[in-house]
């Protein structure tokens, strides 16, 4: 079954079913795999977010069983996009399984472990990977937006203004192109400036 972050259903499939005990370990997971395959087709693989799976007669303590599930069906072709992000986010956060990464991310640290992250998603970007490209792309949008809704706030959407970029996520070339391209598109006259120096160097100055 597929559907929509509001739960809205837009596709079901039925194949066959999936109770290792009746039918055995292969046979299930191939039913499993054509049923994600049929509901894939009725959408853009890479527009997929989660996959929840149910498969019946009880593996709660076969990890091995587990494991080869989890091989089998993230391999399906297109389904789930090939990235760089996985090894090297393990590999800087020195964990080896998802669910260390959720206890990672949860704990009371949270801001700086995932600020810690985006050089990461820059260099797996500039290796021509799809995921990190949209993350990027999307990270783009989204500063943009916020920055148009100030721009009409301000009444400056048909003037021409500064607009000064300042922070870590403007190194990277997909986040600046983006934010630029989309405040362009609202506001035609805005004009963009990265400071050649530190903003405290402002307040300094401001003090003198």
């Amino acid at each position: 079954m597929l559907a929509d972050t509001k739960g809205k259903i837009l596709a079901q499939v039925k194949t066959g079913p999936s109770n290792i005990n009746k039918i055995g370990f292969e046979q299930a997971i191939s039913n499993i795999a054509k049923a994600l395959n049929q509901v894939s087709q009725k959408c853009q693989k890479n527009k997929i977010a989660f996959i929840y799976i149910g498969l019946a007669g009880g593996l709660e303590r076969d990890k091995k069983n587990k494991k080869e599930i989890k091989n089998r069906l993230l391999t399906i072709d297109g389904l789930i996009p090939k990235t760089l992000l996985r090894p090297i986010i393990f590999k800087k956060l020195k964990i080896k399984t998802e669910g260390d990464l959720i206890k990672k991310i949860y704990q009371s640290a949270v801001v700086q472990t995932i600020a810690s992250l985006a050089p990461l998603v820059e260099t797996a970007a500039e290796k021509g990977d799809r995921m990190a490209k949209d993350i990027l792309f999307q990270a783009g949008n989204e500063l943009a937006v916020r920055a148009n809704l100030a721009i009409k706030k301000l009444n400056f959407r048909n003037k021409k203004f500064p607009v000064v970029l300042v922070g870590g996520v403007f190194k990277s070339k997909i986040v600046l192109a983006q934010v630029k391209k989309e405040i362009k598109k609202f506001a035609p006259r805005a004009n963009f400036i990265q400071p050649k120096q530190e903003p405290v160097i402002g307040a300094i100055k401001l003090a003198l």
